[in-house]
């Protein structure tokens, strides 16, 4: 006997007609008339936004930080202490049921660990730079004989100052013990004040090892994928209702320009999206990578990028606003190792140039990295005629003790040396383990169970199109377009405003495409990518090339066309903190000239922003010039987002999102 098909109870039919009046409202709402463009720019330190229609194009910026109350951070992050709050229920939950419990969905990862660094190799290479300024070392010992620095000794290069004799200090206000502080107010917070301070951000990717604490000089507990996306969403909630003042019941009419880093991770970009677009509850966002919008705001529609980031410098082409695959080329060297070069000087001379303060720890205090970014900025460059000697003075003062301590020393020919640690990797000597321990966080991070929204369900029957692989280097969203009419015509669904193809239609015509012979031969092979770059810089390890090596692949990768290698040569592009070294341009063309084929008629050009722009605010202008060009069918609503995820991103990007790290 047949049994009949049960009906849908009364209470279902009005749950479905109540969902699809709520997406009915949501899709009036985003379609009112827009009251404005909100920009983010992260970064490991800095934190930049604003309003894209702001008149003078000049962002505000925060330090990209949320301090955690020790105790609440251990409470709610480390999964080998007792948990006083439910992560079953509420914001947090990030465990998924399964046919046999609970799945436990967070990324752990172990500290890093110090050692294993190349210290003999750091002491060659200083003992080289030392023998080759030999002159400029020994003409400014003769000089110091007779300037300030010879009234320094060892009485007076570190002493007591009592509380009534120092400047008062603005620490941050912790008397009601909150579990967490944001930006700029976490500098202010003293070293045993009982709060860690953590960067969700570090060299591009999500930040799975904690960089600074104020508690403790030891790694306190493992970092989880719930608390980088808390972190996150701390930060942007503070900048969307505090800092841009934007209220809460008007958000949904605000949309958001995100600025990706140009190799990207696409689980990490998606969870950025559900947090902007479903937590904070932006209208619509906008996705472009960084350099595309550095070279918008110089002006320039095919350029070099150099971009001097705070812990990672980043070299890639752009060509016609597209960032050509193959280009783009990366070393975890930035502004943070220039301080950490120019400590390490000094306590090499700490003799010589009364510098008491050794115990200072850049990676572990905030206090101390404030210092010597403070030291780094007011003395470092590059030009060595203008090495002088300098006295420096700095406090170091803590909330609940009666003296502070005043320091003074010579800073010496560590002025001149440590930025050269951007152009010679070899210089820093913890760089083996710095890579080292990416490559295990990257390892153990793919080996993790992803979030559920993570999953792209599409990604195989993408890439296993002709088109994913054969496309010319610019692919554009229009190029997206056209690719997903090779997967079939588009099924329109009744009640739907955007058409999806079904599964199993997609991955049919999938397989009945036949793959190339180029696409043969690179998934039988699986080899990896070959640059045609000069024959001296095969012997390099990538770890060891230098800036001006990284330049020449990256353009080398770009084109084979010595006439375009010659375009990018004559315009390369250097932004960020960094770039701001006096005589750096010069240094980098210098190192290019010995590095450039003989048979190329390239003309090295070092080229900053245009006048107006800060370069550190040059990706930030070209994103705000971005937001008056794209069109509106680029930007993703909130509603399409949530009912067809990745399938609808790939149709609204400026960019090809199956290619994250823009490999050829």
């Amino acid at each position: 006997m047949a049994h009949k098909a049960e009906r849908p109870s009364l209470v279902e039919d009005e749950l479905v007609s109540a969902s699809a009046r709520a997406l009915l409202l949501e899709e009036v709402v985003l379609g009112a008339d827009r009251k404005g463009v909100v920009i983010l720019e992260p970064g490991s330190y800095n934190l930049r936004f604003g309003f894209a229609e702001a008149e003078d194009r000049r962002p505000a910026s925060i330090v990209n930080c949320v301090a955690y109350r020790c105790d609440q951070a251990l409470a709610e992050w480390c999964p080998s202490s007792p948990s006083p709050m439910s992560f079953n229920d509420g914001p947090l939950k990030h465990r998924q049921s399964s046919g046999e419990g609970v799945m436990e969905l967070d990324t752990v990862l172990p500290s890093s660990t110090s050692t294993g660094d190349s210290t003999e190799e750091w002491e060659l290479g200083l003992a080289q730079l030392e023998f080759d300024y030999s002159h400029m070392i020994a003409e400014l010992a003769r000089v110091s004989k007779n300037s300030s620095v010879r009234f320094i000794n060892k009485d007076n290069c570190a002493e007591a100052v009592e509380e009534s004799k120092d400047l008062p200090t603005e620490w941050a206000n912790i008397s009601t013990l909150p579990e967490s502080i944001v930006g700029d107010q976490a500098l202010y917070l003293d070293d045993d004040d009982g709060y860690d301070v953590y960067f969700p951000i570090q060299h591009g990717r999500f930040n799975f090892e904690h960089s600074h604490m104020t508690d403790s000089r030891e790694q306190r507990f493992p970092i989880t994928m719930m608390q980088v996306l808390d972190s996150l969403e701390r930060i942007w909630r503070y900048v969307t209702f505090d800092r841009l003042e934007i209220a809460k019941a008007n958000i949904s009419r605000y949309d958001v320009l995100l600025v990706i880093p140009d190799s990207f991770d696409p689980c990490e970009v998606q969870h950025m999206i559900d947090i902007l677009l479903l937590k904070i509850g932006f209208g619509h966002v906008l996705l472009q990578k960084s350099s595309a919008c550095a070279a918008l705001g110089a002006g320039r529609t095919d350029t070099c990028v150099v971009n001097f980031g705070f812990s990672t410098t980043t070299v890639c082409c752009v060509d016609e606003m597209e960032v050509v695959p193959g280009s783009s080329f990366s070393t975890l060297i930035g502004g943070i190792d220039v301080s950490r070069f120019l400590k390490a000087q000094l306590t090499k001379h700490a003799e010589a140039q009364f510098f008491k303060y050794t115990d200072s720890n850049i990676d572990s205090s905030i206090q101390d990295l404030i210092i010597f970014e403070e030291m780094k900025e007011s003395c470092c460059h590059l030009n060595p005629s203008l090495v002088q000697p300098k006295m420096y003075e700095f406090m170091v003062r803590h909330r609940h003790s009666l003296h502070s301590r005043l320091f003074r020393t010579s800073i010496g020919a560590a002025q001149f040396f440590a930025p050269m640690i951007l152009c010679f990797p070899n210089l820093d000597r913890h760089r083996l383990v710095k890579y080292h321990n990416a490559a295990l966080r990257a390892s153990k991070h793919a080996s993790q169970p992803s979030l559920p929204s993570s999953h792209d369900m599409w990604a195989d029957a993408f890439q296993r199109l002709p088109q994913a692989s054969v496309l010319p280097s610019h692919v554009s969203s229009r190029a997206n377009g056209s690719r997903m009419k090779a997967l079939g015509h588009v099924e329109q669904k009744q009640g739907t405003t955007l058409g999806t193809p079904s599964l199993e239609h997609t991955l049919r015509e999938a397989q009945n495409v036949e793959p190339s012979e180029e696409e043969l031969l690179a998934m039988l092979a699986g080899t990896p990518l070959k640059f045609t770059i000069p024959d001296e810089l095969t012997k390099h390890d990538a770890v060891d090339l230098s800036l001006a090596h990284l330049i020449v692949a990256s353009i080398s990768s770009a084109t084979s066309n010595q006439r375009q290698q010659a375009r990018f040569y004559s315009q390369i592009l250097i932004i960020g903190g960094s770039s701001r070294f006096p005589n750096l341009p010069q240094l980098i063309e210098t190192e290019l000239q010995g590095l450039v084929p003989s048979n190329s008629q390239a003309s090295i050009s070092i080229i900053s922003p245009p006048a107006g722009v800060d370069p550190t605010d040059c990706v930030w202008a070209g994103a705000s010039l971005l937001v008056s060009h794209a069109p509106r069918e680029y930007w993703l609503d909130r509603v399409t987002w949530r009912t067809h995820g990745l399938l609808a991103l790939r149709e609204k990007l400026l960019f090809c999102w199956d290619n994250p790290l823009n490999l050829k």
